[in-house]
């Protein structure tokens, strides 16, 4: 593996698109109310050059776009112009990376104070034709929360159940298609992740754990979830159809006392939290998707969210990242053993494969400056350093080729 510092690169994300490019986002210095305007790079890494994506266009992350093609061909973002009152006209623009073509893909008007209070908005880019959309508001009871939970007069009523409005829009005919299947209409989808080809997973309804809500909703009101896994195809093809039940291949369902706070795609795994609300036990469960192994760790002392286990994929085996103030460990989930402690000045950045990326914070004293380093490993031999450099961490992604580009500014 050959290992990169990429310096002077401002604070922002940093994305691989495809080998020696990746795309990078910044603020900018304009504003639409609260939202911050936002510029878009593609950066060549071996030539050290970056082109700004379509200058004289304002850009916003004022919706959550999930793309769901692997192929990475197109970069999509969103701009937004005011109407009347508080009333805006959002845009979904396609940009080809080859050949610079740009395209508004979808249009549509939402008002700005609601996206700043209480609205979120979805886009899921299901393929070149297809989008479903999805626009979830906060919805309020009268039922008391505990005092607790109470921060301003609208938590007093919220109950963390949402009210979701969703459809498929087609690109060709710009036709709207309502959604017949029960349960993703009602409850919407949480997540979609690429897998492979046309295959993604999928995470349907929300949890409202992290809310700490649940003694204030009836147990016949809390959202219903599933984790499962779909071809996009064939997705399409369903909601298209109408269908009052569309084909999802179902790892999990939740139900009144078992709810699932997050999934992410790690490594060829599927990784959710399985929640036993009454008895305060979360069971992560990893999936090998080509496999179709599924392999359960339990954590007991599931008092608040943070208690969370959240697990990372090293070298095939699930590692559990434990950061506490004075020290971050990294805990064998098979062995349950802690394999690896740092200190309070060290704060673990990156973890892929079996690469860990680490920031040591070296405070200001009497006798030096404030610094950082930027330090790299290369599991199992975490006490063997591979790249050190005195720089502040910015990013990081491994290539396709199997290089890693570290950013500091």
């Amino acid at each position: 593996m050959n290992i990169r510092l990429i310096s002077k690169f401002e604070n922002g994300k940093c994305i691989p698109i495809e080998e020696d490019l990746i795309l990078q986002e910044i603020d900018d210095n304009y504003q639409l109310n609260s939202f911050t305007g936002k510029k878009l790079y593609i950066v060549d890494v071996v030539n050290n050059t970056r082109q700004e994506i379509l200058p004289k266009v304002k850009k916003y992350d004022i919706v959550s776009l999930y793309n769901s093609q692997c192929n990475k061909d197109y970069i999509f973002f969103t701009t937004a112009s005011r109407l009347e009152e508080d009333n805006i006209n959002i845009s979904l623009i396609q940009y080809g990376i080859s050949d610079g073509s740009e395209k508004i893909v979808f249009t549509f008007k939402e008002n700005l104070v609601e996206l700043e209070t209480i609205k979120t908005v979805k886009l899921f880019i299901l393929d070149e034709n297809y989008i479903f959309v999805q626009k979830e508001n906060q919805k309020e009871t009268h039922k008391p929360l505990p005092i607790d939970l109470i921060e301003n007069d609208f938590l007093n009523t919220y109950n963390g159940i949402l009210d979701i409005e969703n459809y498929l829009y087609c690109v060709e005919d710009e036709s709207i298609i309502e959604i017949c299947d029960e349960t993703i209409g009602k409850y919407g989808i949480d997540k979609v992740l690429p897998i492979d080809g046309n295959i993604c997973a999928i995470k349907v309804g929300y949890s409202i754990l992290e809310e700490g809500l649940y003694d204030s909703v009836e147990v016949e009101k809390l959202p219903k979830e599933i984790i499962g896994t779909i071809n996009v195809k064939q997705f399409i093809s369903d909601l298209v159809l109408k269908k009052e039940q569309v084909f999802i291949e179902k790892l999990d369902q939740g139900s009144a006392n078992r709810t699932f706070p997050y999934m992410k795609y790690r490594e060829g795994n599927i990784v959710f939290s399985r929640v036993d609300i009454k008895n305060h036990k979360e069971e992560v469960v990893i999936y090998e998707y080509n496999t179709k192994v599924t392999k359960i760790r339990v954590n007991n002392n599931l008092v608040r969210i943070s208690d969370l286990w959240h697990t990372y994929i090293i070298n095939d085996s699930p590692y559990l990242l434990s950061e506490k103030k004075e020290s971050t460990e990294l805990i064998n989930l098979n062995t349950q053993k802690v394999e690896w402690k740092l200190g309070s000045q060290d704060i673990i950045k990156f973890i892929k494969s079996d690469i860990i990326i680490v920031e040591q914070h070296i405070k200001k004293t009497a006798f030096r400056k404030e610094s950082y380093n930027i330090v790299a490993y290369k599991y199992p031999e975490l006490n063997k350093v591979i790249f050190r450099e005195k720089a502040k961490f910015v990013g990081c992604l491994i290539t396709e080729e199997d290089n890693l580009l570290i950013f500091s500014n």
